[in-house]
């Protein structure tokens, strides 16, 4: 079996502004919780490469969700017709 742990942490990115520590935040659980996706995608794809984009894919859509909810949040708490 093939070690899918190998391409994972291996790329540089780009700095992400340190609010309060949820860049730090982020990391750790990214960290702890990277390789075990990693190893279940691989596991039910049976190619590394295809499960790598598969939990970048994945991960990707988590954000976005997050995203999207956070800012309609954020909307609802700044909206002055609510005060």
């Amino acid at each position: 079996m093939q070690n899918t742990n190998t391409y994972i942490g291996n790329e540089q990115c780009g700095e992400i502004p340190n609010e309060g520590g949820a860049a730090h935040q982020f990391e750790q659980v990214l960290a702890s919780g990277l390789p075990p996706l990693c190893r279940r995608a691989y596991r039910i794809l049976g190619n590394a490469a295809d499960a790598g984009d598969a939990v970048q894919d994945a991960l990707l859509a988590a954000y976005r969700y997050v995203q999207g909810h956070l800012s309609s949040l954020s909307t609802l708490s700044t909206d002055s017709s609510l005060t």
